[in-house]
């Protein structure tokens, strides 16, 4: 049996590998079967691998000396490549082994970090893992476009942490690759050595570092508000401006500083202004301004920033105050009422007046001044604080010279309780008034501006009596002022009491031709006196005209009206009237008041008798205005037929007259309309709506684009064509035909063909366009409105549009600048899109 020959390796019988993994190159027969395996002495603990497996003439063999599979060695291990052929006869088998060295180095294991720095210098970061068989080295394998390999300076290149500089005259920013490089070398059996390289690579991202310049400090500003940046520039870190970013922020501690907030008009413009929340603040702020560099993106980015800072000094503003305008009633010692401001000076000067002023001090905000003529003077109070300018306000005051008041001389025993008053007259512009200013009771001054007026007090009221004459000046402009008073007593003696007794005026002429008086009887030490005043022709006294109860006889009915005269005392006389009508036959007469709308109506008596009694049938419920006046209005409680009956006169000479049945219709409740001005999108349909009350019936005119004329609350459809605007009639009736409750009232309804959205408003709180107003949105009560700003966010949203945006987002001022709008009307159309300008 011919023995198999086994062949190990064509190459050599020894070989170098750097790594852990050799390929086998065993030979192959046919006939025979092949196997791998070490020299048992030469594994020493290693674990071995062979891939597919051991039987493979070039099979790849995995070295490792720890369960992680990291090969931490160098070792040579011996392979045996077997061949066997087994006899098929005699079952012999015969074998043959060639054996090949393999000398296995284990790489070394670079480890470096990328970075990224802020600057152009930093040092390089390897993990200084060499051993005695290794060196390392630095080299630059990557750099931005333009850069030069002489443009990075590696300090040391086989210093793992090495210091690296990209030029520094020109640096370019961006990304450079490092790659740190192991070359481990050892010494073979036969004295030879070999050297096994690994590396690793790393990338640096050197960003330029921005340079803030907040500007020179301020030494002064006078007020609240300081401009930043006026004297600084920021160095530029790319081509384009736009990407440079920058903030100013306040960088001392305000705390407790009572400043109401700090505000930047621009906080990332290089030049801006603060403001402070307060115009009262003196001190130093520090504000800083902050430049920054941003690489990369999200939550990978990183910044490189410089901070420059710079301190404002504030000057509070010395608001002046010159006091209110002011009137005064004397050319002298006017006493000013200027403020004081801590810090400040003050200063009184004149802005114009028609004489000469003097001041006691000028420098004392209640200083006293005295002018030389009468007239309007202006008057300026100037601050001055620090170095900032003055401050000025001014105060305007009328000087006048006062009038001269003469109420007259005082008058004792005014008998009749009236005189005159006897003033002295006033000069031109002036006004004289008198008012009671003492007495027991109230007196009545009929013509109070007259300076003779006469004047009474309550009959019987006796005593003294004060009365002030108070003159004033016109002002210039139409105002009296100044005022000067006087004082007159006047004392009223008792005055005697009269009456004539009660009216009579239903003496029946067919019954008795005479009446009895019923004057009072005059107290003691007076003496009555009747006579006749007035009356037919014929008529005489039965008994004296002194008797208080005397009998008037007459020849003729009418009207007679007599005097009861009491005089007494110092020629007191007071005088009392009564009227007695003698009447013939009555004949009561009445109007047909027309059918009611509602519940109330008028009735008059025509007979001309001025006294009777107003009935009703049916009476429950029902008011007169005056049920026993000839025209009086009466209201019933509810509607329906009703009979009004005026009766006058008693005894004799008594009659009645009836009214015909009135008829009290249901009134319209509250007539009106839900809205009388209605705006509607073309295409879409708005409900009118009226309420005249549930007995109401309905017309509206004209009834174009109506659902339904002849009700309360027809569709109105704005179809096209339609006009612009019209305005509808609803005729709102109760009751039946002759006699209805009607009520017209008029519905504009205006149809828009699309939305006319304004494109600026100024939400500054002066009172004009300080809200963005969209009219045509209040008949869309499902409308939706957004608003964004450039960069896409929301800053408003409203359905409805109720409370039309006034220019804030979370109860803020939103900036300056455009902002872009979405308006759906939810009416089955495409939504709306525009830009709105916020200025303030």
């Amino acid at each position: 049996m011919e023995v198999p020959i086994a062949v190990s390796s064509t190459v050599a019988d020894s070989v170098v590998v750097c790594g852990a993994q050799y390929v086998l190159d065993g030979n192959v027969d046919p006939e025979a079967q092949g196997q791998w395996r070490a020299v048992p002495g030469d594994v020493n603990g290693l674990t071995l691998t062979f891939t597919p497996n051991n039987t493979a003439n070039n099979a790849t063999v995995t070295v490792s000396n720890n369960p992680g599979g990291v090969s931490t060695f160098n070792s040579t291990v011996r392979f045996i490549w077997q061949l066997s052929k087994a006899d098929p006869l005699t079952g012999i088998v015969c074998a043959s082994e060639d054996t090949i060295a393999v000398r296995f180095i284990a790489l070394p294991e670079p480890i470096a970090q990328s970075d990224t720095i802020c600057g152009f210098t930093t040092n390089l970061t390897a993990t200084n893992n060499l051993t005695a068989e290794d060196t390392g080295i630095w080299s630059l394998v990557g750099q931005p476009l333009g850069v030069n390999l002489a443009d990075v300076d590696i300090d040391d290149v086989n210093n793992p942490g090495s210091p690296v500089t990209v030029n520094m005259i020109n640096p370019v920013e961006g990304t450079y690759s490092f790659r740190w490089t192991i070359n481990r070398t050892v010494t073979l059996a036969n004295g030879e050595t070999a050297t096994c390289p690994a590396f690793t690579e790393i990338d640096i991202y050197f960003a330029t570092i921005p340079i803030a310049n907040a500007g020179a400090d301020i030494a002064q500003v006078c007020g609240n508000i300081a401009s930043l940046g006026l004297d600084a520039a920021n160095n530029p870190i790319s081509d384009d401006p736009a990407a440079d970013l920058g903030i100013w922020e306040v960088a001392s501690d305000t705390t407790g500083l009572n400043l109401g907030g700090i505000v930047f008009a621009n906080p990332n413009a290089i030049q801006t202004t603060a403001t402070l929340g307060t115009s009262s603040f003196d001190g130093t702020i520090t504000f800083s301004r902050t430049l920054f560099n941003i690489i990369g993106t999200g939550v990978d980015a990183d910044t490189c920033q410089t901070t420059d800072l710079v301190d404002v000094t504030f000057v509070s503003t010395a608001v002046p105050d010159a006091g209110p305008d002011d009137l005064s009633c004397g050319l002298s010692n006017y006493a000013l009422a200027a403020n004081t401001v801590q810090g400040s000076s003050g200063v009184w000067t004149l802005v114009s007046g028609p004489g000469t002023p003097t001041f006691t001090n000028a420098n004392d905000p209640t200083s006293t001044v005295s002018v030389s003529a009468e007239g309007l003077y202006t008057f300026a109070w100037s601050l001055t604080k620090g170095t900032c300018p003055a401050e000025t306000d001014e105060v305007s005051i009328t000087f006048l010279v006062p009038p001269v008041s003469n109420a007259g001389p005082d008058v004792v025993d005014i008998c009749n309780f009236t005189t005159n008053l006897a003033a002295q007259a006033v000069g031109a512009g002036e006004v004289g008034t008198w008012t009671q200013t003492g007495g027991p009771a109230t007196a009545t001054i009929q013509a109070p501006n007259n300076p003779n007026s006469p004047v009474t007090v309550p009959n019987g009221s006796t005593g003294s009596y004060t009365f002030t004459w108070t003159v004033t000046r016109d002002n210039g402009s139409g105002t009296q002022v100044c005022p000067v008073a006087d004082v007159s007593s006047f004392t009223f003696i008792n005055q005697p009491l009269t009456d004539a007794g009660p009216d009579q005026l239903d003496i029946c002429f067919n019954d008795t031709q005479t009446a009895t008086l019923a004057g009072n009887t005059p107290a003691a030490g007076f003496a009555g006196q009747w006579s006749l005043i007035s009356g037919p022709t014929g008529s005489s006294f039965d008994t004296p005209t002194s008797q208080f109860n005397a009998i008037f006889r007459v020849t003729q009915s009418g009207i007679y009206v007599l005097n009861w005269s009491v005089t007494g005392g110092i020629g007191c006389q007071v005088d009392s009237t009564v009227t007695i009508r003698f009447t013939d036959l009555l004949n009561a007469t009445v109007a047909n008041p027309a059918d009611v709308c509602g519940l109330t109506t008028s009735l008059q008596a025509t007979d001309g008798f001025p006294i009777g009694q107003w009935t009703a049938s049916p009476a429950a419920g029902v008011v007169f205005t005056n049920e026993t006046a000839p025209t009086t209005s009466v209201t019933v409680p509810a509607p329906g037929n009703y009979t009004f009956t005026w009766t006058i006169g008693n005894g004799t000479c008594q009659d009645q007259a009836s009214t015909n049945a009135v008829q009290f219709f249901p009134e319209l409740v509250n007539p009106s309309v839900e809205n009388d001005d209605i705006v509607v999108y073309l295409g879409n349909a708005v409900e009118l709506v009226a309420d005249g009350g549930p007995d109401a019936t309905y017309t509206w005119s004209p009834t174009t684009n109506l659902s339904n004329p002849n009700i309360a609350n027809p569709v109105f459809t704005a179809a096209s064509p339609t006009p612009s605007e019209i305005i509808y009639n609803v005729t709102m009736t109760t009751g039946i035909a002759g006699a209805t409750c009607t009520v017209v009232i008029p519905v504009r309804v205006r149809v828009f063909t699309m939305l006319n959205v304004p494109n600026v408003f100024t939400p500054n709180g002066d009172g004009r366009f300080d809200t963005w107003q969209i009219p045509l949105l209040s008949g869309f009560p499902n409308a939706k409105i957004c608003v964004f700003n450039r960069w896409g966010d929301q800053v408003f949203e409203s359905t409805g549009y109720q409370n039309p945006w006034d220019g804030t987002f979370n109860g803020n001022p939103v900036g300056h600048g455009t902002y872009y709008w979405t308006i759906d009307l939810n009416n089955g159309q495409a939504p709306e899109k525009g830009y709105v300008v916020v200025t303030r």
